[in-house]
């Protein structure tokens, strides 16, 4: 078998549906794990993963990539499908933290109550002092029973925190250190 033969115009050198590995043709039944030198490995796109390291772009996968920011976004700012946007959500006091020894959950005066508090959820915060940065919001919620009538978030981990300890939430996993 030549360079552009195949088994509709030589059917002598080539069998019917056979595909040849090594002629720089990837060709049906060879891919980038049985035929690496006819076939090199594509991203998937379209598995809302941007695999920038794999060749994915914006421009070749706008399902699996944001629109970039151009100019890059400053430092406090994120990129938000092409807009930068301030990382800062909010910031406040800790009332209360619970369980005492390994705190995962605190309210405070300064969280929304008026079902905005739901905003909150999956973004990011980091405290005064506590040295492990971003953690993640996993939970937030109103109670109103008098007199109490605040909101209480739910951290991914125990952290370091305690009354009186200052707070500040982020969209981002940057915590406001820039794009």
């Amino acid at each position: 078998m030549e360079t552009g033969e195949d088994a509709s115009n030589c059917p002598e050198d080539c069998e019917e549906g056979g595909s040849v590995c090594g002629n720089e043709i990837c060709e049906t039944g060879e891919d980038a794990s049985n035929c690496p030198e006819d076939c090199e490995e594509i991203p998937f796109c379209g598995d809302g993963d941007c695999d920038e390291a794999g060749g994915e772009t914006y421009e070749n996968c706008p399902g699996d990539c944001p629109l970039p920011c151009d100019p890059p976004c400053q430092e406090g700012e994120f990129c938000d499908n092409g807009v930068c946007v301030s990382d800062l959500m909010l910031s406040g006091t800790i009332d209360s933290v619970w369980p005492i020894d390994a705190p995962k959950y605190f309210d405070s005066e300064q969280l929304p109550t008026n079902g905005s508090e739901v905003d909150l959820i999956l973004k990011y915060i980091n405290f005064t002092g506590e040295e492990t940065g971003c953690i993640r919001i996993l939970d937030a919620q109103h109670i109103y029973d008098p007199p109490y009538d605040k909101t209480h978030l739910q951290l991914e981990r125990a952290a370091n925190i305690s009354s009186g300890d200052i707070f500040t939430i982020y969209h981002s996993t940057n915590c406001g250190a820039g794009a």
